[in-house]
């Protein structure tokens, strides 16, 4: 008897039997109505991909309007299908080539793709896909009147 007399273990549950947290089995449901625009002809497969998960995130939160992003969204799902096409075809031919003289050199495709993944780079930090970006946004669909002034001044240079 330790603990004030108390005759109850103290001796930790096995894994087995510890209670573990249950994660639901799929993303909850917005609970805006909002509708994922129709992709326009044209998206790979990775792009469609990026389309739909984009105006999931952003068009249900109020981050992203229709009318003003459509375009910037579109251009991010192209260049997504351009990294995989890029990705793929460097898997397969390698990243080094051989040169007009023999000599090795970068692959052309691996130039293609630091170009590709350096305009991606900017239209995350304008869509929200990294952490300071994505406060920014969403202080910005809510309402937030500090973070609104502080991405006016931003845009305004």
């Amino acid at each position: 008897m330790r603990n004030g007399g108390s005759t109850h273990s103290t001796r930790r549950k096995p894994r087995s039997e510890q209670i573990r947290p249950r994660w639901p089995a799929r993303t909850p449901t917005p609970v805006s109505r909002f509708e994922t625009p129709e992709p326009p002809d044209g998206l790979g497969a990775t792009g469609l991909d990026v389309w739909e998960r984009l105006w999931e995130l952003g068009g249900a939160a109020g981050v992203y309007d229709l009318a003003a992003d459509w375009q910037t969204i579109l251009r991010y799902a192209s260049l997504s299908d351009r990294r995989w096409e890029l990705m793929e075809r460097l898997n397969a031919d390698g990243w080094i080539v051989d040169g007009s003289r023999g000599q090795q050199a970068v692959a052309p495709a691996a130039r293609l793709l630091r170009d590709t993944e350096t305009q991606m780079r900017q239209l995350e930090d304008s869509l929200g896909l990294n952490p300071k970006a994505r406060i920014h946004l969403t202080g910005l669909a809510l309402g937030n009147e500090e973070t609104k002034s502080e991405l006016e001044a931003y845009l305004a240079g």
